[in-house]
């Protein structure tokens, strides 16, 4: 049987993406890889089972406080983390630091899903 190779071609985003930044997080520019988890909450230390340090994290809003999932982020090794809004109709909202917020050093913001 011949190889058969899929490719799939993503649309670049029409106008500015909206985000919010989280302001208790670090701050400053990141380029890097993204990881997404195969666990997208994000919200215990084995959901980043398999992360590649250095990459960015990529999560789903839910589960848990925003500064924790900065904080577990930033300990499995992530150099940014980006929640998605997975609630639709919903664009960014304020993520509160809760309890861990203020330990969090990496960049994290929030990107809405529209």
């Amino acid at each position: 049987m011949p190889e058969m190779v899929a490719e799939i071609e993503v649309p670049a985003p029409v106008g500015p993406i909206d985000n919010r930044i989280m302001s208790y997080s670090g701050s400053g520019d990141v380029t890097a890889a993204v990881s997404t988890l195969p666990v997208i909450t994000g919200c215990a230390p084995g959901d980043f089972a398999g992360f590649t340090p250095g990459n960015i994290a990529v999560v789903d809003r839910g589960g848990c406080e925003f500064g924790l999932k900065g904080l577990i982020a930033q300990n499995a090794g992530a150099s940014g983390l980006v929640v998605i809004n997975n609630v639709p109709g919903n664009d960014t909202l304020a993520m509160g630091a809760g309890a861990s917020g203020g330990a969090v050093t990496i960049p994290a913001g929030m990107v809405g899903n529209d």
